[in-house]
């Protein structure tokens, strides 16, 4: 959205700091023209040039994962700029262990075609025992329905659109199989929910969910279907995760801020 009128708010309020967000919207270009101190979390997937203005002012830019640093490379950053700070969890909620139902996947996330979530509904034939939710809703609804249905997938194939985060996390829980496949991720909350309560995971690792690779979690390097199929059905060995609080991810803004 074009919103000027968030510059003039933050210049007559006199904030100490402004912690930018997203190198591809507006809201944040304004802020980086008050005359104060500013840090940046571009959330780049490499497809503009739109902010490096923002970069170039940014006391500290923040990235979530080796990908994104990858991709953030052409702008020429200084090393001593650039500071990696993955999303946290809150821990808690993933204590409880729920039973597993075999051979059952799940998505969730935004119904967009750069999701690749037809391409996961079009190994379903081949995966005759398993069974899917799609949980989330957005543009590519429409056609997603369209295939399921041309496919006769329609009883081993749900969409959710909403849930509470309770019954969210049970879906979660409860999923043999957490698959994103996903070509633009910075990083992905949702995968690193899924593997918190041991779910096992398959990611595109072509991009920020990489770093997830090998905890509780398998990379596809392409997206065909034989590969995307294989990473389902064929487990890898699952490391132990240590996973960071939010409280954790807070404390490391925090000293940041203060710190400026």
């Amino acid at each position: 959205f074009f919103t000027p009128q968030i510059y003039f708010y933050l210049k007559n309020n006199h904030f100490d700091l402004i912690h930018g967000h997203d190198m591809q919207s507006f809201p944040s270009w304004f802020a980086s023209k008050v005359n104060t101190k500013f840090v940046f979390t571009p959330h780049y997937h490499g497809h503009t040039s739109f902010g490096k203005s923002r970069l170039e002012k940014a006391k500290y830019v923040f990235y979530h994962s080796s990908h994104e640093k990858k991709l953030l490379s052409k702008f020429n950053i200084p090393e001593d700029k650039l500071i990696k700070i993955v999303n946290g969890l809150d821990i808690e909620e993933f204590k409880e262990p729920v039973k597993k139902m075999q051979t059952h996947i799940i998505y969730t996330g935004r119904l967009e075609e750069y999701k690749n979530i037809h391409r996961l509904i079009n190994c379903m034939p081949e995966l005759e025992d398993y069974t899917l939710k799609i949980i989330g809703k957005g543009p590519y609804e429409p056609q997603l329905k369209s295939l399921v249905n041309s496919l006769n997938l329609s009883d081993r194939i749900t969409f959710i659109p909403y849930l509470s985060r309770q019954e969210y996390l049970r879906h979660l829980k409860q999923a043999e199989c957490f698959v994103n496949l996903s070509s633009n991720e910075t990083y992905s909350i949702s995968t690193t929910e899924a593997m918190a309560c041991g779910t096992y995971c398959v990611v595109n690792q072509n991009t920020g969910m990489g770093d997830f690779v090998g905890k509780n979690c398998a990379g596809v390097n392409d997206l065909k279907q034989s590969t995307i199929i294989d990473a389902i059905t064929n487990r890898i060995t699952i490391n132990p995760v240590k996973w960071v609080s939010w409280d954790e991810v807070v404390k490391v803004y925090r000293d940041i801020y203060n710190g400026l």
